[in-house]
Order: C-alpha cells, then sequence, then structure tokens
C-alpha cells in the first residue's frame, strides 16, 4: 500500500484529468488504491441509497429529517425514521434550468431559515457546459432561491459545506477550509486541519461545538474543536464519502453520525461518541442568530 502523501497526489491527478475531460464528478475518480477501513464505532443502522453516487447528507433535528443529494442524478432526497424510505424531493439540474445533465450536486447543508428552511448545496467542478464550482441554494420544494460562483475562493473544488449558527464553511478537495458570510464571501481561510491533504463532508455541531470532515477517498473522519484543532480521526464505515451529519434522533434520545459511501452506495448511523446531553443548544437557537 503507498504512502498518504504519494496516494493524495494520485488523487489529485485523476481529479485534474477528470475535469479536464469536461466530467467533473467526484465519483469518477479511480479507488483502487483505498484500503478497507477499520471502523471503531458501531453501525446502528445502514440502507442503500436511492441512486448511484450518494454524497451529501444533513440532519434536520427539529424535523427529525435526513437530507441528501446524489453527484450522479443531482437528485434531492429526504428520509425520516423508522422506516428511512427515501422520497424525491426535486433534482438540481432541472431546478437551476440545465435539462438533463450528469454530476451536480455534493456537500448540502440545512439551515431552518423561513418557513421550511433552505437547502445549499455545492457542486464540484460545476457541470459539462460549465465547469464552474458553485454553491446553490434552494427552498425544499426545489425552488432556487440563490447561486454563487466559488471558483475564485475553491481554487481546488469546492466539496462539504456546513453552518455554525453565523457562518458557512466550505471545505475543498485539498482539506483546506473556508469561512464566509452569507453571501459566500471569505471571511477567513485555513489550511487542511486534518493533515491529510485531502477535503470532504463537513459539518458542525451545536451541542458540542465540534467540527466533522471526512477524507473523501478513505472516508476517514475527523473531529475538530471550535478552533479547528484535530482532537481526534477515526475510521468510518466505508470508504469514499463526502456525506456526513451529525445529529441527535427522539427515538434513540442519542446522538448519531450519519455517513453517505459513494463506493458502497450505502447511508450508515453510526455511534457518535461525542455526543453530550448537558446544555444542549437546538436549531430554534441557531435560527434566532442566523443572519
Amino acid at each position: 500500500m503507498r504512502e498518504l502523501p504519494v496516494l493524495v497526489m494520485i488523487m489529485a491527478v485523476f481529479s485534474s484529468a477528470v475535469c479536464l475531460a469536461g466530467t467533473c464528478s467526484l465519483s469518477s475518480i479511480p479507488r483502487a488504491e483505498v484500503p478497507a477501513p477499520v471502523l471503531d464505532r458501531a453501525v446502528l443502522n445502514s440502507f442503500p441509497s436511492p441512486d448511484t453516487a450518494p454524497m451529501g447528507v444533513d440532519w434536520d433535528e427539529a424535523g427529525q429529517i435526513l437530507y441528501h443529494v446524489d453527484e450522479d442524478s443531482g437528485k434531492v432526497y429526504s428520509f425520516q425514521p423508522p422506516s428511512w424510505m427515501p422520497a424525491l424531493l426535486f433534482d438540481v439540474p432541472t431546478q437551476i434550468g440545465i435539462g438533463a445533465t450528469d454530476h451536480v450536486g455534493n456537500g448540502i447543508c440545512y439551515i431552518p431559515d423561513g418557513r421550511d428552511g433552505s437547502l445549499y448545496i455545492t457542486d464540484y467542478g460545476g457541470y459539462d457546459a460549465d465547469p464552474i464550482n458553485r454553491v446553490y441554494q434552494f427552498s425544499p420544494d426545489g425552488t432556487l432561491l440563490g447561486s454563487w460562483d466559488v471558483d475564485a475562493i475553491c481554487t481546488n473544488g469546492v466539496l462539504g459545506i456546513c453552518f455554525d449558527g453565523v457562518s458557512f464553511w466550505l471545505s475543498d478537495f485539498r482539506g483546506d477550509l473556508l469561512e464566509c458570510d452569507e453571501s459566500f464571501n471569505v471571511i477567513a481561510a485555513y489550511g487542511d486541519p486534518s493533515g491529510s491533504g485531502a477535503g470532504g463532508a463537513l459539518d458542525f455541531d451545536p451541542d458540542s461545538g465540534l467540527f466533522y470532515m471526512t477524507h473523501y477517498l478513505l472516508g476517514t473522519i475527523y473531529v475538530l474543536d471550535g478552533s479547528l484543532n484535530l482532537l481526534d480521526s477515526f475510521a468510518g464505515p466505508a470508504v469514499a464519502s463526502i456525506g456526513v451529519a451529525v445529529g441527535r434522533q427522539v427515538t434513540r434520545d442519542a446522538g448519531s453520525l450519519w455517513f453517505a459511501s459513494y463506493d458502497t452506495d450505502i447511508i450508515y448511523e453510526i455511534d457518535d461518541e461525542y455526543e453530550s446531553p448537558v446544555e444542549r443548544s437546538s436549531w430554534g437557537r441557531i435560527k434566532a442568530v442566523y443572519r
């Protein structure tokens, strides 16, 4: 097995080649070099993704809804316990007016603003006719509410997205993190806090004040404090992920991490060892400070 720096260099070459070929798809990057994960967190539940390249996931704790976007189809789904059956909400290509196309939709973030909230979706490398990294804002019914070109700030390709109650955060292909305002102007930029040289999913836990990010190819999950110091890392349940979400299931009365793998096409629920019921925050509080 090759050392990680060499592997990351290979991944970067493959990524550039894929995008230059006009197929800016993260899931198209070869995964032959990926080692099998050694999971040290319990898998509580798992269910198949409805499409072929599951990417972002985000958990709406107030509504007890898991949101999900697939890269190949660009379709956005919701899941609810206990059945976890997918409900199609909309597909990104149709809603942005580009017709049938592939590879639109990577990270996803739900914000409880307005009556029904908003879904922010990142698009790594754009689509064939317009290879621009973007962030889209939709209502849950698919109405396009906003679009931002983040090519200039995410020069390595945008992947993950989350919101900490005040700022948006983006992760790029190299693992660097960007703190942004609501118009996606950069407030601060940070080098890869994981030290792995590769980005992936990104989420923020308002209860603990911790960030979670993944290595998109290896599926490793990194836990960061509010100052982006690396606290812990552990293997995810599968490789190849830019989907991670943290939240609390009312039916279990415990915290969970949701993890989507585009290698196995499965969405997993695993134990969150950092969850604490003490002085728990709420999405209502986040909504109150949203601006």
